[in-house]
This record gives structure tokens, C-alpha cells and sequence, in this order.
């Protein structure tokens, strides 16, 4: 069974999503801080990584370097509810598989994860090998982190 850890400060969002992976036969696992965070990669070993980040950049994004020193292998998505142009950029440098912008359905992450751990086709709001992302649509926007950030 996969391991599943999904860091957000927003407790309800965390713990709905986790209840919602775990009756799709993931592990799942909530963190509601940096510390939390931390601790349970060290503890657990996730098979990937759900991260909200917010802006202005603060604390996630030093959360986001130091898990990308710990877990190199380990695919981290990130959720956010930031509307900010450059935040995709900002997190591409750290190892980010992909970005998701909020409100996003817990099957939207469960596909995303699923090809980040390389078990699943892409979402259906992107390819992998696309030069530039789709449309904003009214729901999330999936956007691929392919060694350079995708710009929205």
C-alpha cells in the first residue's frame, strides 16, 4: 500500500483528502506544519508528498528545500489556493512533479499522484510533454513541472 503524506495547515482540506486516498487503498497520513512535516517523512517514508504552499513564500518553500534534501526520489505535489503568477516557477526549482491550484477534487489528486509515482496516465487536464499548460479552467489547473517550471 502506497504512503501518502498530505502537509496542509488547513486541517479540514487535509484530513477530508486523506479519508478521501484512503478509501482509494492509499495510506494516508496528515501533517498541519513544517515540524509535522518533517517529522513524518523522516517516520513514515512517503511514496509522495501533497504540499500546500501559500504566498507570500514563507515557511512551505523552506519546507519544500529540506524535503527535497531528505526525500531527492520521493514525487511532491503541490496544492495551493494562490492565485500568484510565479509560483510555479518558484517551486519547479525544488523537484516539484506538479501543481495544483485549489478548489481541487480528491480524484484529481489521487490521478495526479498516481502518475507521479509513475502507476497512472497523466491527468486528464494535462500531457506530460506539454510545451506550455492548458487553459485556466474554472476548477484547478494541473501544470507539469518538467525539469523547468511551466509558466501559467
Amino acid at each position: 500500500m502506497k504512503r501518502i503524506l498530505i502537509a496542509d495547515n488547513d486541517h479540514s482540506f487535509a484530513e477530508l483528502l486523506a479519508s478521501r486516498l484512503r478509501a482509494k487503498g492509499l495510506q494516508a497520513e496528515t501533517a498541519f506544519d513544517a515540524v509535522q512535516t518533517l517529522k513524518a517523512v523522516l517516520r513514515h517514508s512517503p511514496d509522495a508528498i501533497v504540499l500546500e504552499v501559500r504566498v507570500p513564500i514563507s515557511e512551505e518553500l523552506l519546507t519544500l528545500r529540506r524535503l527535497c534534501t531528505l526525500t531527492a526520489s520521493t514525487p511532491v505535489v503541490v496544492v495551493t489556493a494562490s492565485a500568484d503568477p510565479a509560483l510555479p516557477r518558484a517551486v519547479a526549482n525544488f523537484g516539484v512533479k506538479a501543481f495544483l491550484r485549489k478548489p481541487v477534487s480528491a480524484e484529481e489528486v489521487h490521478a495526479t499522484l498516481r502518475w507521479a509515482m509513475g502507476e497512472g496516465d497523466a491527468p486528464a487536464r494535462f500531457a506530460p510533454d506539454e510545451e506550455t499548460p492548458p487553459e485556466r479552467e474554472p476548477r484547478s489547473s494541473v501544470i507539469p513541472i518538467l525539469g523547468e517550471a511551466v509558466g501559467l
